[in-house]
């Protein structure tokens, strides 16, 4: 093949790649392009293949167009492809979209039935809990089942914890049925219902991991805090980072302990800044005093002075006041020398510990 007959097939080649891109059905055109596609197009496939561009902008521009196929087509697979393209569109639809979609889900076939449950899940509100329900409850196919569960977690109350609890028991096809009923358990549920999802706290997927930490601080069950103190150092960032948000939400006496303790052992952990300013939500107090042994809290700074109960290890209190001196005591060890603080511990006992059994962490330094 001679270098000119190459010349014009390659021209020929890239003629035909830009009058493509121009095209409706196959360039990056703008959404007033498609849906004048919507209106040209001859033919399911072309009409389709459309929808689906429609679909991937998620704008709301066609929205009417979207709804009035849902409606008005003949074709099963149009109907289907429009009421999946209404579900992403960002920012919600309206409702009259919204009652094409339950009109759909009423009296369609499976087909587009399943995609109008599915966008009613994304784009719903809470009038469409019926349809939920009746997708749930139906022997319609597991794909049904799934986006009636995600509507029902996303809309529904507390009245539905019979449904979140034995979704947890079914054996899903695809992934995100679980996480969904979990963080709803942890949204409508009451304490005790932390032993229901406990188990997805620890276990190797990490997306329900993540959903049962989300699921934990909604419940602020002080059971589960151990748990969620072992996840601020786990491997997986988006876990660790789940376990700090839900500690947050225990407030200061339950989380606050939690966050000094592994401040005061991580200071090169990327989360000791999020930490920070965590405990200034809280309102913490500037300064606290992890307890290494088990210490006697004393009513003056001096080892002679008249001990007032004893302080566990692990133990927090608050930092009210450092000694201007430093001392020297004497224990099994040998000699130490160092501060006094003056504190008061979570029952709300103030006296004196000396702070070479201490740990003291600063809460925004």
């Amino acid at each position: 093949m001679n270098s000119k007959l190459i010349k014009i097939i390659f021209s020929k080649a890239l003629l035909i790649i830009c009058m493509a891109s121009l095209h409706p059905l196959y360039g990056a055109e703008s959404e007033d392009v498609l849906l004048k596609g919507l209106d040209d197009a001859r033919t399911d496939p072309e009409l389709i293949l459309l929808l689906q561009k429609i679909a991937s902008m998620g704008t709301g521009k066609s929205e009417k167009k979207l709804a009035d196929l849902l409606k008005n087509s003949e074709s099963s697979k149009v109907r289907s492809s429009a009421a999946y393209a209404l579900g992403e569109i960002k920012g919600g639809i309206s409702v009259t979209s919204r009652t094409a979609l339950e009109q759909a889900f009423k009296i369609d076939d499976k087909y587009v039935r399943e995609k109008a449950i599915e966008s009613l899940a994304k784009t719903g509100d809470r009038s469409s809990l019926p349809f939920f329900l009746e997708g749930y409850n139906e022997k319609s196919g597991m794909n049904m089942k799934y986006w009636a569960l995600i509507g029902i977690a996303r809309y529904g109350g507390k009245e539905h914890m019979t449904i979140f609890t034995e979704s947890l028991n079914i054996n899903w096809e695809k992934g995100g049925a679980r996480e969904a009923a979990i963080e709803a358990i942890g949204r409508f549920g009451i304490m005790n219902n932390w032993a229901l999802i406990k188990s997805y706290s620890t276990g190797s997927e990490a997306s329900l991991v993540i959903s049962s930490l989300r699921a934990a601080g909604s419940l602020k069950n002080p059971d589960s805090l151990d748990v969620i103190e072992k996840q601020l150092s786990h491997g997986n960032s988006l876990v660790a980072k789940e376990a700090l948000e839900a500690l947050g939400q225990f407030g200061i006496k339950y989380g606050m302990p939690v966050l000094i303790r592994f401040k005061a052992g991580n200071q090169d952990n990327p989360l000791v800044e999020n930490i920070k300013g965590i405990l200034k939500k809280m309102n913490a107090e500037k300064q606290y005093a992890i307890a290494k042994e088990d210490i006697n809290l004393r009513s003056e700074p001096t080892e002679r002075s008249n001990i007032k109960k004893l302080i566990r290890k692990d133990s927090i209190a608050v930092v009210l006041k450092k000694e201007p001196r430093r001392y020297i005591i004497t224990d099994k060890s040998g000699e130490m020398e160092d501060y006094w603080y003056h504190v008061k511990d979570d029952e709300g006992h103030t006296g004196f510990l000396f702070g070479g059994y201490l740990t003291i962490v600063n809460s925004y330094d």
